[in-house]
């Protein structure tokens, strides 16, 4: 831990992410406190693994609006961009690798005056009294993440020359002097594919010369999602065995009896009535099992959609069918979504979608320039 927070300081300073000011310049002064956290990470041999970090975070809440924060919100790209991105991958057979940006906001350049006490253990003896001007964006701030947005979007459409797609802004395409690629972000983790790995590597190479990356190599999990590949047969699946396990382990579930649906019938009205129960208990299962379908189980959409609808007030009955959705969930942590080459962009025998998935659909025609 002692090493994580050495790491953390040793960044703040070289990003010179804030200047000492007399407390007299401030109109008003955030403070700060030190969160760490285990992230869970993948060894180069393939087994899993954790390592510490450490994060300096301003007390965001204090902020006031029109002060030092106006805009705040950032795009991140959206489950159905990914899923299709990892589906042009497979398609086409290309190179898939993965980045990690170390403290990504540190790099947001700040439109605004914001103070900040003096955190603990980085007091200037010299100047106790003396209050930070950040110059940096920092983690809590409530602009943080729309000024790291702007910061890397800049860097792949100005340097790297790639092209923002007009349906997700945080899917990018290239494709110039026969070179072409395609980069996924969201916030500080990026997706990089290619069919040419020379040209792979040379972004890496820039991105490495720009910010400071953690290079993840070819894509093993990303946002939970876990990622197996067969180069030989050009397949690619995408599962979340490991988040479904954490699930039914908080839950209490992890060596229930499995059954072959997650359902066993319509919730019918007469389903809502009767002895209420803990509504955290409740939202924290339908959320996890939420995170499950929008990611890669869609065999579950319908029954956790329909148990979505009475967060409110649940009761024992809607509690029982929860937990038959993680009974199901129990006996097919394996299942999830597999692309192969043989995938279509817009197969002329199947009914045109709409809504989300055509606009998704719409994003990667936008990239079958590859």
């Amino acid at each position: 831990m002692k090493c994580a927070i050495e790491n953390e300081v040793n960044a703040l300073v070289e990003n010179k992410t804030w200047s000492l000011v007399p407390r007299t310049e401030a109109d008003n002064i955030l403070t700060s406190k030190w969160v760490f956290k285990q992230k869970e990470i993948v060894k180069p041999d393939g087994s899993p693994g954790t390592k510490h970090r450490a994060r300096l975070v301003v007390r965001g809440f204090q902020q006031k609006e029109g002060l030092d924060y106006h805009e705040t919100y950032a795009p991140v790209v959206k489950f159905t961009t990914l899923r299709m991105f990892f589906a042009l991958v497979a398609h086409l057979n290309l190179h898939c690798h993965q980045m990690d940006v170390k403290t990504a906001f540190l790099n947001g350049d700040l439109d605004q005056d914001v103070f900040m006490e003096q955190p603990e253990g980085c007091v200037d003896p010299k100047n106790p009294e003396f209050v930070c001007k950040l110059q940096k964006a920092l983690y809590g701030l409530k602009q943080a993440p729309r000024q790291w947005y702007a910061k890397i979007n800049s860097f792949l459409t100005e340097k790297l020359g790639f092209q923002s797609s007009p349906y997700d802004p945080c899917l990018y395409f290239f494709n110039k002097n026969g070179r072409k690629a395609l980069i996924s972000l969201y916030v500080d983790d990026l997706l990089l594919a290619s069919s040419d790995l020379k040209f792979l590597l040379w972004m890496k190479k820039e991105f490495c010369k720009r910010f400071k990356m953690e290079d993840c190599g070819e894509a093993s999990v990303c946002l939970g999602l876990e990622i197996r590949r067969d180069r030989s047969k050009k397949t690619l699946h995408l599962s979340q065995r490991r988040y479904a396990e954490k699930v039914l382990e908080r839950s209490g579930m992890a060596e229930s009896k499995p059954v072959a649906s997650p359902m066993d019938g319509q919730l019918e009205p007469f389903d809502i009535v009767g002895e209420s129960i803990d509504s955290s208990l409740y939202r924290q299962a339908v959320g996890s099992l939420m995170y499950l379908a929008v990611g890669t189980r869609p065999d579950i959409s319908f029954a956790v959609s329909r148990l979505a609808q009475f967060v409110e007030h649940p009761t024992r009955q809607l509690w029982v069918a929860v937990k038959r959705v993680l009974r199901y969930i129990c006996g097919t942590k394996d299942l999830g979504i597999t692309y192969s080459s043989d995938f279509g962009l817009y197969p002329s025998d199947i009914v045109t979608p709409t809504g989300e998935d055509a606009r998704s659909i719409e994003s990667l025609q936008v990239a079958s320039c590859l």
